[in-house]
């Protein structure tokens, strides 16, 4: 089972890579980002599972796995569905799964606890990458129903340093650090985020 490996010395809030004005996203667009197959929620806590951006196209939804008890339950029952379908033993995640980001409905990072790795029952989804760390193409994701409206900060992990927000309008676009700082000034794009682009 993957755990959020993001040690204490890292909880720093950052804003803005640079503050000069928004940009258009190259080659965003209501029919170029689809949303991803199935956006139903059956808890409070979601892990989404997407496999790597190819070609600057978003990266496909694999799985998803949902709790209302924490991630850490999602996250299990997560490797538990994907056990199934490959035939194997559900005691670890597969190879090449790790987690990328760690969104939040709460601005300050839903008072995540680095020691425990919980998030004191608050709103958060564990976003998880098929294919292992990010590189430069990284993982392109369209947010769902829920996030596109509530999402107020963000952490990145295994080489995603760098969040490329666009707008719920997919009209303007602004990169955020995400590790090692985490990203909690979302100025314009909190609760206004339509895809990210997590890369490193």
């Amino acid at each position: 089972m993957i755990v959020a490996a993001i040690s204490a010395a890292t909880l720093i809030q950052a804003g803005p890579i640079s503050s000069a004005a928004t940009e258009h996203p190259n080659g965003a667009s209501a029919s170029t980002v689809p949303t991803p197959v199935d956006t139903r929620r059956d808890g409070d806590h979601c892990v989404w599972l997407y496999g790597k951006s190819e070609a600057g196209k978003p990266s496909p939804l694999v799985d998803k796995a949902c709790s209302d008890i924490s991630p850490e339950a999602a996250s299990a029952k997560l490797d538990a569905q994907q056990a199934r379908r490959a035939g194997t033993s559900a005691s670890a995640s597969p190879a090449g799964r790790v987690r990328i980001m760690i969104w939040y409905v709460d601005g300050n990072f839903n008072d995540y606890n680095p020691a425990t790795g919980t998030t004191n029952g608050h709103r958060s989804d564990w976003i998880d990458g098929k294919d292992g760390p990010c590189d430069a193409a990284g993982y392109r994701i369209p947010t769902d129903s829920f996030w596109r409206d509530n999402l107020s900060s963000l952490v990145g992990d295994n080489n995603c340093h760098t969040a490329r927000l666009t707008d719920k309008a997919l009209v303007y676009a602004q990169d955020f650090r995400i590790d090692p700082y985490y990203a909690g000034n979302l100025q314009g794009y909190n609760d206004n985020v339509g895809l990210i682009h997590a890369h490193s």
